[in-house]
């Protein structure tokens, strides 16, 4: 069996080890997510793509028969994209396939999260890399691309050491400055702390003749006494577990919708979920008020509700309009 090559094997070892600070609870809530995830959008893509269509080494990696150019030797452009290049390639084109990957998820039937993207973007390079893995394996062994560290390390040192002229080292100080305070920027803006709370996500569902829950469909029409079901989502992201209730009444509203006429209470829904988790919650409507446009509120409190459950006072809220005629 063959070796895989090393920099498309760190590319495996890498995915498996952004997948373990996405599953895993401890390391999804560290710090040591963004630092893993931030390389693993803005450079593993790209690397991965890049090995599919560039397999072959630079001219200056392998040997050549006299007289013949490198490029002629495998006939192929790939010949001519370098290990610089092939960086700069692997960072421009990691975002756009990051983005591609989210508008992917924005019109297929999986929700936009980061649980999923993950899968979208890790499933694109793993795919990529045995490609590329195949592609290399197809060109003789010495025209196959290595990565040249110490011609890379060579380079590096000589133009710090001996630069051609003081603006060239001062041009190379610059760079280096710019590098170190674009990743330090990266990583305060990412993973530093902020002002910000966490957030609690609430949400209504309905259930297919399938069985599965989506974000559509709502039952609008209703009538007097008849029950319908709504599913209740709710998702914790404030650090620390917390008892949820939910107050949902059915409302009778003003015709410019700033006062409340009448509202009648249908249930307290109660539920503690700890940092990071979700749950949902069936329940049946059975309108008592009659009329159209009544707003069916979902009024969320973190522990107990006020005396006088109101939009106003919620610390979440959402709803739906709908109409209620009487039964016969």
């Amino acid at each position: 069996m063959h070796a895989v090559p090393a920099d498309l094997l760190i590319v495996l070892l890498y995915v498996a080890a952004t997948g373990l600070t996405v599953f895993v609870p401890v390391l999804r809530s560290s710090p040591l997510r963004v630092i893993v995830g931030v390389p693993f959008v803005l450079f593993i893509p790209g690397y991965a793509l890049i090995a599919v269509l560039f397999p072959g080494a630079p001219p200056q990696n392998h040997p050549t028969s006299a007289g013949v150019d490198a490029a002629e030797t495998t006939g192929s452009i790939s010949d001519q994209v370098d290990g610089i290049e092939r960086l700069t390639l692997s960072l421009a084109t990691s975002i756009s396939l990051v983005i591609f990957c989210g508008l992917f998820l924005e019109i297929s039937p999986w929700e936009f999260r980061t649980v999923t993207l993950f899968v979208t973007v890790a499933g694109f390079v793993l795919l990529a890399t045995v490609v590329g893995i195949k592609r290399r394996r197809a060109l003789p062994a010495e025209d196959r691309y290595t990565v040249p560290i110490g011609p890379w390390y060579r380079t590096i040192r000589h133009r710090l050491g001996k630069p051609p002229t003081r603006v060239d080292l001062g041009l190379n100080i610059l760079l280096i400055v710019g590098v170190v305070l674009t990743a330090i920027t990266l990583g305060f803006g990412v993973g530093g702390p902020t002002d910000e709370e966490g957030i609690t996500e609430m949400y209504l569902l309905t259930e297919t003749a399938d069985g599965d829950l989506v974000a559509r469909d709502y039952p609008t029409e209703f009538t007097s006494g008849q029950q319908r079901q709504i599913v209740l989502g709710l998702e914790n992201h404030e650090h620390e577990t917390i008892r949820y209730t939910t107050v949902v009444e059915l409302q009778e509203v003003s015709d410019d919708g700033t006062m409340t006429v009448r509202e009648s209470e249908l249930y307290r829904l109660s539920v503690t979920l700890a940092h990071n988790q979700s749950d949902t919650v069936p329940h049946s409507i059975a309108p008592k008020l009659t009329g159209p446009r009544l707003r069916l509120a979902y009024l969320l409190y973190r522990g107990e509700p006020p005396r006088e459950p109101t939009i106003a006072n919620a610390y979440r809220e959402t709803h739906l309009w709908i109409n209620v005629t009487t039964s016969g």
